[in-house]
């Protein structure tokens, strides 16, 4: 006696893909997990992520090499081919997630120390920072920017007549993040949040940044293929990120499913 499978789409004869297209998107939407993507300058790394018992467990950890042109800064460059590619690796890996959390790396943010006026609160000093009469040297516009402003535990120091106090700025083109948005949405993914490489990776360590003094300063190193990212971290956070070139190819470590499992376990 031969039995047929309990995944199959016909029932009886009849045709159940439309029936079952709707319970998967209806899983998908109801979901708590969230898919990760982080994207590099010759790769696409995917991950799903759920939340049980206070316990955070990942699946479907995935990565695949990009063809060169396939992103720009960390950013696809044709959003309907990159959606295609996501969509693909979600059905072969049986992800079912839909609220997605994106990782870009440090190149596609431009960031600067600012000075701005003592007396201002973080509110008024984003406006400030806004308003192009304020005379401040920033060699890209802010206006056509995704920009966030964040104050520093630097001491307060005299400009003239002025004090005025460090701000640390980042900033991301409209551009790319309109291509990132256009992507995801024709890949039928929520996007819930955006972050550059560097933050995330000090959120590892936050315990030890918060314990530092104000006078301290943690330098953190992330090595790519391309580059190394040297941030300096004082207890507020980012102070200063500098890019450092390569002066030989970084090889990465190949790894058998067991040593794989087990790293992440780590």
């Amino acid at each position: 006696m031969t039995q047929s499978s309990l995944l199959g789409t016909t029932f009886f004869g009849l045709d159940l893909t439309q029936i079952i297209e709707h319970l998967t998107n209806y899983r998908r939407q109801v979901s708590r997990k969230v898919l990760l993507l982080e994207f590099a300058s010759s790769s696409l790394t995917l991950a799903q992520i759920g939340f049980s018992d206070q316990e955070v467990n990942f699946t479907s950890v995935t990565r695949v090499s990009l063809p060169e042109g396939a992103v720009e800064r960390g950013v696809p460059t044709d959003p309907a081919k990159m959606a295609s590619l996501i969509k693909s690796i979600c059905k072969k890996e049986g992800i079912r997630a839909r609220r997605t959390a994106v990782v870009l790396p440090a190149d596609v943010a431009f960031t600067k120390l600012l000075n701005l006026p003592s007396t201002l609160t973080p509110e008024q000093a984003r406006e400030y920072v806004s308003n192009p009469e304020a005379g401040l040297q920033i060699p890209i516009p802010l206006s056509q920017t995704d920009f966030d402003i964040a104050p520093t535990v630097l001491p307060i120091i005299t400009e003239g007549s002025l004090q005025v106090k460090p701000y640390f700025l980042t900033a991301i083109p409209e551009r790319l993040v309109s291509q990132l948005i256009e992507t995801l949405q024709a890949a039928d993914l929520e996007l819930t949040s955006v972050d550059l490489s560097f933050n995330c990776q000090l959120r590892l360590f936050s315990a030890d940044i918060a314990g530092l003094c104000p006078g301290d300063v943690l330098i953190h190193l992330e090595f790519t293929l391309d580059c190394t990212y040297m941030t300096f971290v004082g207890a507020s956070g980012p102070l200063s990120l500098v890019r450092l070139s390569t002066i030989r190819e970084f090889t990465l470590p190949e790894l058998d499913d067991i040593q794989s499992e087990a790293a992440l376990a780590e």
